[in-house]
């Protein structure tokens, strides 16, 4: 461990924790300055007495969060992939602090006195249009005992949230362990960003299924290497604007890394997708899965590129039904009967005369003439008709007559 050039100044009385902080005031003495040493007291069955560990802060790089796990440490086979994701993580925290005017460094040390998790809290909750309405907190945490009812706070809120919590308490976050730390940040992210909870699928199969059905031409089948060349976000990007990309097809998978980085920025200049994943990890082998998953779920959620692209065409295919969203007004089954009529005449000509109110029977009859053009039905009539349906089904449904026009 780092310890200060002019230690041997102090003059060490004893090693008891009493002569310990005695004995640092006379060093801080002898330089006129703070030295900014850092304690620590350590205490083993064979030695009951604290023992002082001298540490220099400055010693570990706030600036740089890859440095709390060097790719040298022999322990840490998987470290590259980790740093990675701890790196994604903390670029998706400050795109939702910005407003709020708060920044972070590293996530193992700067969520310690709780006011960060807080300010990240409010804003996802504000975010999804509610009101945060936290508990008072310590806005100047000194003392241990306000770090941890500040961290308390916020996983009470949490849970409170529906988000289930495992293995973790405010302690761990106060100590920075790092791994339930990405562990929490993960589950915020599947609440409020990814936004994919379902029955029946995982968020990885939900979100594996929209890419597949809007890249037909490609086969996904993960979050890791087939992102690696850039041209899957390619293609992509050109699903949800083809005017953007138009050499997509002819795309060199040896420019590997050119690819990713022209696509990335693209995402952000024309769709203001954020950067949250650097174009050089994206082209690494050893990718983490969550960060390539928290990155293109900016695609298909509400207002992103994939949402726009296919609800500007449902509103160009059916516009005398005004359609603005894949929640309620698709709950009379109306939309979805016009829809398929729109894309092959003659599978609903009767939509014009559906009575609105009987939700039900409409529902099932637009799955009924989805059915018949191949169209696979991804959620039922009871589904569909209910108020508390799930955008992003809907939104995966519409997309499958989006391909069936294409296909024609």
């Amino acid at each position: 461990m780092y310890a200060p050039k002019d230690i041997n100044k102090a003059k060490w009385l004893g090693r008891d924790a009493c002569s310990a902080r005695r004995n640092i005031f006379l060093l801080r003495s002898t330089r006129g300055t703070r030295t900014g040493v850092h304690l620590k007291f350590f205490v083993s069955r064979a030695n009951p007495t604290p023992e002082l560990e001298l540490s220099d802060p400055t010693s570990t790089l706030v600036d740089d969060p890859t440095a709390v796990m060097p790719d040298s440490d022999p322990t840490a086979a998987d470290a590259e992939w980790k740093k990675i994701q701890q790196n994604t993580f903390t670029r998706w925290i400050n795109e939702q602090l910005k407003p709020a005017g708060k920044y972070v460094y590293n996530v193992e040390t700067d969520l310690g006195d709780g006011l960060i998790l807080i300010a990240l809290l409010d804003q996802l909750i504000a975010s999804d249009g509610r009101s945060p309405d936290l508990p008072r907190c310590n806005k100047r945490p000194v003392f241990k005992s306000q770090r941890l009812e500040n961290i308390s706070i916020v996983l009470k809120k949490i849970e409170d949230e529906q988000i289930r919590l495992v293995n973790i308490d405010a302690s761990d976050i106060l100590k920075g362990n790092l791994k339930l730390i990405l562990g929490l940040i993960w589950t915020l992210i599947l609440k409020y960003q990814i936004s994919l909870d379902s029955s029946s699928k995982t968020p990885k199969q939900a979100m594996l299924e929209w890419i597949n059905t809007v890249l037909p031409d490609r086969c996904i089948t993960n979050f890791t290497t087939d992102w690696n060349d850039g041209i899957a976000l390619s293609a992509l990007i050109n699903f949800c604007d083809p005017t953007l990309l138009t050499n997509v097809k002819s795309l060199d998978p040896a420019s590997a890394l050119d690819n990713c980085t022209h696509a990335i920025q693209l995402a952000k200049d024309k769709f203001e997708i954020p950067q949250i994943l650097d174009p050089a990890d994206m082209n690494n082998p050893k990718v983490d899965e969550l960060s390539v998953m928290t990155y293109l779920s900016y695609f298909p959620r509400k207002g992103g590129p994939g949402w726009k692209t296919t609800l500007n065409w449902v509103r160009n295919k059916v516009p005398e039904l005004n359609v603005q969203n894949f929640q309620s007004d698709w709950n009379d089954g109306r939309v979805l009967c016009a829809l398929a009529e729109a894309v092959a005449e003659g599978a609903c000509p009767e939509w014009r005369e559906l009575n609105k109110d009987e939700k039900l029977a409409n529902c099932q009859k637009g799955i009924e003439a989805g059915t018949k053009l191949g169209i696979k039905p991804t959620l039922s009539a009871q589904q569909l008709m209910s108020h508390d349906v799930k955008e992003h089904d809907v939104l995966f449904y519409a997309v499958h007559f989006q391909l069936f026009e294409l296909k024609q």
